[in-house]
């Protein structure tokens, strides 16, 4: 019976699910609502209590339908059927603890590792988290925000239509997850570019000019990006800059001080200047210009200026 016995069949068996996995996987990007149940507890990192103004425009703008539009490293991204707006859920799964790992006993250097990945998790949470109440509290207009919610509400119910990658539609209760509502933007880079060839270089200027203002705005405020790559992070809506990405904000007082905002402003838009240098030497000196400008200009005037 042993020597007719075969294993073949179920190790072709078991690489063709891991096949299966893998095209699911890819087809899908991973999403599923399992992944945007939200464990995280009341309490503490609950928000405050939205306006009944702002509930509003989150029923007017739920009127729309999302469609599927990407994802990035805590959130699947989807687009408002009118294109306005864009509705994050975040990946709860990669932020939640892992309580089976926490359990199993392991023994020597394996429970010391356990223990360092378990902890770096942790804090990778906690700070991801922390940066969504920082963007709601302090940056909220430079950040384009609408709502922002990172733990389930009690205050109200608000359903949504979502057309997930594979065409899949789901209604979901948004007061049960943790999501951000953004206003569009278009990434930044892309968008000069267009202007450079279309030559439209004062629509260029106002939009350096923004993105200037942008960031000292949020620096007086005393919130700084450990992430601060405007190719990805930054976006604009016309020539109105904003930031899209909000998961890698701190606080630090010493930003607010001219001599630490003016040194950031230079280190943010470094790679922005070498690439304006090769497409429009005259927009890589207005952006030079700009910034040297700020020491003679008060921080009052950056108040409101996104």
């Amino acid at each position: 019976f042993f020597k007719s016995f075969s294993l073949k069949p179920f190790f072709y068996l078991f690489l063709l699910l891991i096949c299966v996995r893998i095209v699911y996987y890819t087809l899908s990007d991973g999403f599923c609502l399992k992944r945007i149940e939200n464990p995280f507890p009341q309490g503490l990192y609950e928000l405050s209590k939205p306006t009944e103004n702002t509930l509003l425009e989150l029923k007017n703008i739920c009127a729309n339908s999302f469609t599927y539009l990407g994802k990035g490293s805590q959130a699947y991204a989807f687009q408002s059927q009118d294109g306005a707006y864009v509705l994050k859920l975040f990946k709860c799964y990669h932020l939640k603890p892992v309580t089976w790992l926490e359990e199993m006993q392991l023994f020597g250097f394996l429970e010391d590792y356990k223990k360092a990945q378990l902890e770096r998790r942790s804090k990778k949470t906690d700070h991801t988290l922390k940066s969504y109440q920082l963007a709601n509290d302090l940056i909220a207009k430079e950040c384009g925000l609408i709502f922002l919610q990172i733990v389930p509400s009690p205050y109200f119910h608000q359903d949504v239509q979502i057309t997930d990658k594979l065409g899949r539609t789901h209604t979901i209760d948004l007061a049960k997850h943790g999501f951000i509502l953004q206003k569009k933007g278009e990434l930044l880079f892309p968008k000069l570019e267009g202007w450079i060839k279309e030559k439209k270089l004062k629509k260029a200027k106002k939009l350096i000019h923004s993105l200037v203002n942008l960031i000292v705005s949020r620096s007086i405020k005393g919130v700084q990006d450990q992430d601060p790559d405007l190719h990805k992070n930054a976006g604009c809506i016309d020539t109105q800059a904003l930031f899209i990405d909000v998961g890698g904000f701190h606080f630090k007082e010493e930003a607010k001080k001219p001599e630490v905002y003016i040194h950031d402003v230079r280190k943010i838009t470094n790679k922005l200047a070498v690439w304006l240098k090769d497409k429009s030497p005259e927009l890589a000196d207005f952006l030079d210009e700009t910034i040297a400008t700020l020491k003679n200009r008060q921080e009052e005037d950056y108040g409101a200026a996104v």
